[in-house]
């Protein structure tokens, strides 16, 4: 045999045994990816949920004021607004709702008490209140600030004004429900001050409660007439007591609840969720609550402070425990990585969604085709060695036999990139 002959048939040899409508499947495949088919392997799920679960920033979802609950409708212009008492519901302009009494004072309070950690909350609070009456120059016209309650230990914030026009001296404070609560000792109902018995501070205090255990932030208002007299120095505790409780705005992250479908579907497939949040824990808890995430009735929450406390092995025990669910919240980006790092040393295939509108049901469809492709590929790799065996075959028993060679290396690669390769294609892509 001739080298050059010799040299041919190695070649051919080599091309039969090489399955390069498989090497074409898989650079393609990487150059193109229609979907990561590592998601395929996905046993489970770490997700943010700012962006994800929810919308990105909190948002007004109701206003309490008089005896009334105002909530706003899709539209931002209308607003729905029901009788506590009688549970009569009304939809109302919005501009209507801004001549209330209560609201007006609501929003003086909004422009003159100012406290640095609620910069973000006040912005969107007075977006809504947007009132030519309510602007900031607007109301500085009709009040002096004589005085700003020091409020850096607390979680309200207090000021002294006066009205430019009566003389008349008033004390407005806002910021936490709970705490404003406790100095108050009347409420504002038809714009009277009514008493605060034990019995209604009561009722009020569970159903600022029961909105912090869904996750809302709750901003109450309240304030108190002062005497006339103008004092040099007006001190806390002269102050902040005997207030009148006027309501709360409250804010919610909006949850996206298109996404409850698609979470059913991945418990249902197996797949384990875990929420690796960067909010507070009672929001977070909410929300997982909500969209039936964790099993309310076994469910821990660990924020970022105690997780540094812990080592990694006790952090594996605990994410070895399937039958429980985790929240862990008020992380930062290095916690996070560990949570899924150790996840991964656990022999887990983690997948996380992205930040976008349809991040749960992209990865749904891509767990779900990852998982058919998976199977499929035994079905690929199956058809590609029968050939490749068959081929091999036929040209080692040509040789042998020194009978004409069934195939020239052009006809190999051209039934391996074209036969084999669309056949395979399309058994691949048969998800």
């Amino acid at each position: 045999m001739q080298n050059s002959e010799l040299i041919h048939n190695s070649v051919l040899l080599l091309l039969s045994m090489t399955p390069l409508s498989l090497l074409t499947i898989n650079i393609l495949g990487n150059i193109f990816p229609k979907f990561n088919p590592r998601h395929g392997k996905t046993t489970t799920i770490c997700t943010n949920i700012t962006g994800i679960l929810t919308k990105k920033e909190l948002e007004i979802s109701t206003i309490y004021f008089d005896k009334y609950k105002a909530k706003l409708e899709s539209s931002d212009q209308l607003v729905e607004v029901e009788n506590i008492e009688t549970k009569d519901l009304v939809k109302l302009d919005k501009k209507h709702l801004q001549n209330d009494e209560a609201i007006q004072l609501i929003a003086q309070i909004n422009q003159l008490v100012d406290h640095e950690k609620t910069i973000d909350y006040e912005r969107k609070i007075k977006k809504f209140l947007d009132h030519k009456n309510f602007s900031r120059k607007e109301v500085h016209k009709k009040f002096e600030i004589l005085e700003k309650i020091p409020s850096k230990e607390k979680k309200f914030s207090t000021v002294v004004v006066r009205n430019k026009d009566s003389k008349e001296i008033f004390a407005y404070s806002k910021g936490n429900a709970l705490d404003l609560l406790e100095i108050c000792t009347r409420a504002l109902i038809n714009n009277k001050k009514v008493e605060l018995t034990t019995q209604k501070k009561r009722k009020l205090r569970k159903r600022i409660e029961k909105m912090n255990e869904k996750g809302q932030k709750v901003f109450a208002y309240c304030y108190r007439g002062l005497p006339k007299k103008r004092l040099n120095k007006y001190s806390e505790s002269f102050t902040e007591k005997e207030f009148t409780y006027i309501g709360n705005i409250n804010f919610e992250y909006p949850i996206k609840y298109e996404v409850k479908e698609e979470i059913q579907r991945l418990q249902k497939a197996g797949i384990k969720i875990y929420l690796l949040s960067r909010i507070k824990e009672r929001n977070s808890v909410a929300i997982a609550k909500e969209l039936e995430i964790v099993n309310p009735k076994y469910f821990e929450a660990i924020d970022g402070n105690y997780l540094e406390n812990l080592s990694d092995r006790k952090i594996l025990k605990m994410l070895n425990n399937k039958e429980k669910d985790y929240i862990f919240d008020e992380l930062d980006t290095k916690q996070e990585h560990r949570i899924k790092t150790l996840l991964k040393l656990s022999g887990q295939h983690v997948s996380t969604p992205k930040a976008k509108e349809k991040g749960f049901k992209d990865l749904l469809e891509n767990i779900k085709r990852g998982r058919k492709l998976e199977f499929n590929r035994r079905k690929v790799l199956l058809h590609s060695l029968s050939f490749k065996i068959s081929s091999t075959l036929l040209i080692v028993l040509s040789i042998f036999l020194k009978t004409p060679l069934p195939f020239s290396i052009a006809t190999i690669i051209l039934l391996d990139l074209f036969l084999n390769l669309s056949q395979e294609v399309t058994i691949r892509e048969d998800i």
